[in-house]
């Protein structure tokens, strides 16, 4: 589905919305679609489990990934998954197609499947770090799952080499490169004083590679350098990224992202999908 734009009119000035494509329910194929329409959710401090139940070793190995799940966990959101057409771009002169396969993003853009929230819940819930620091190992319906950026690269079809670390780029030339010469180092970087391509690219980077949810109308600093890696073609190392994010939120409450990377995941460890709810996000429009 190509994402449309609508052309309107408010007080004098002139704005685009977009369309982002999200995943379709297939035709005669039977689901328990979950849709984000609000309603009946969860207030702080209750959960859908009992905390004082029996631990099921099919969904945790120990009693604390049990508790942490009720307490925690299972109140989080799963964040709505999305994908761009990449075809729109080209047909409004954007580089954005050519850009993305040169970087290696390319795979992220194409991304489309299901989203099993339930099952992306139990493995934040049981996930820790691995054994190398740049690693994620969990546990979901009885299977054993570990992460490191060399799986990711394989679901993802990311190809490694030359990464630029982001350390290695001072923030200010970060800055320079995608806001010009003349931008105000001391301030806090915005979206909207952004190129329309950018703030397209921008949009992709906060929904998409590194999601989040809430408002949008400031650049993070690891947004900034995906943007700069956009800027001055240069590569990063896109699967550290996700693994760095999916560590950030077994150790701070926001809510959980990669929900189509995870069915992924979940395929590839070979984990049982069988008679799980399958969420049907909706569209999102960004101005």
């Amino acid at each position: 589905m190509a994402p449309k734009w609508r052309r309107s009119t408010r007080k004098k000035k002139q704005y685009w919305d977009l369309v982002v494509s999200t995943p379709e329910q297939s035709k005669g194929q039977k689901r328990k679609a979950m849709e984000d329409s609000g309603k009946g959710k969860k207030k702080k401090g209750e959960s859908s489990s009992n905390v004082n139940q029996e631990r099921d070793p099919l969904y945790f190995l120990e009693d604390r990934d049990l508790e942490r799940y009720n307490l925690d966990f299972s109140l989080r959101k799963v964040i709505n998954s999305r994908w761009i057409d990449n075809d729109f771009f080209d047909t409004h002169n954007f580089d954005f197609s050519s850009k993305m396969d040169t970087l290696g993003w390319m795979p992220l853009t194409l991304t489309i499947d299901d989203v099993y929230p339930d099952l992306v819940v139990y493995f934040y819930a049981n996930a820790s770090k691995g054994i190398h620091s740049d690693s994620i190992k969990s546990y979901v319906k009885g299977t054993n799952i570990s992460l490191d950026r060399s799986v990711i690269q394989t679901l993802l079809g990311i190809k490694p080499g030359e990464e630029v670390e982001r350390q290695s780029i001072k923030r200010k030339n970060q800055l320079r490169a995608v806001y010009g010469e003349n931008v105000n180092l001391a301030a806090q970087p915005r979206a909207n004083m952004l190129p329309l391509e950018l703030r397209l690219v921008h949009h992709f980077i906060s929904t998409i590679l590194i999601p989040k949810t809430g408002k949008f109308e400031y650049v993070s600093d690891r947004e900034l350098f995906f943007l700069w890696a956009y800027v001055t073609d240069s590569k990063i190392d896109v699967a550290l990224f996700i693994l760095d994010q999916m560590h950030k939120v077994t150790i701070k409450k926001i809510n959980l992202p990669y929900g189509m990377l995870l069915t992924k995941v979940f395929k590839y460890f070979r984990v049982d999908l069988n008679d799980e709810a399958i969420r049907v996000p909706k569209a999102v429009r960004d101005e």
